[in-house]
């Protein structure tokens, strides 16, 4: 089946990328990489993000495909980074999460809105957050109370 076909094809190329990308990529040593629909981030041991593929969703505002890993905008020290099919969200230090890329119209970013941001947006609410996962067209997150 065409479906079972382009999953299987979908699953090869992740497997591939996330072999090939854990590690250093040029100047960069990532202590944690994840791998969405067209996109990776990865952080380095100092909590900064890096992402490359799609440019819509590498989180620096230029809306423009990139091959080599390019810095999330802001400056943010991050502590996990989750990659969706078309967007990205990351825990920062203080327990707060930041979210980026398209929404899609499902409101995947948390920002209580359903438009596209080329930059990291704040997920609404006062949580405090333990994990955060970004899925095909949602994202989940473990809050402390």
């Amino acid at each position: 089946m065409p479906g079972e076909r382009q999953q299987r094809e979908t699953a090869r190329r992740r497997t591939a990328l996330c072999s090939a990308t854990f590690g250093e990529i040029g100047d960069h040593l990532f202590t944690q990489i994840d791998v969405g629909g067209s996109t990776s981030c990865g952080l380095l041991q100092n909590g900064s993000a890096f992402c490359w593929g799609s440019g819509g969703t590498l989180g620096n505002g230029a809306g423009l495909d990139s091959l080599v890993p390019v810095p999330v905008s802001g400056g943010h020290v991050f502590t996990q980074i989750t990659v969706g099919r078309d967007h990205s969200c990351g825990l920062l230090q203080n327990s707060s999460a930041l979210c980026w890329g398209q929404s899609g119209g499902n409101g995947q970013l948390g920002n209580g809105f359903t438009s596209t941001s080329g930059f990291p947006v704040p997920v609404t609410g006062d949580h405090l957050f333990s994990q955060i996962s970004a899925g095909d067209s949602h994202s989940r997150s473990i809050s402390h109370i």
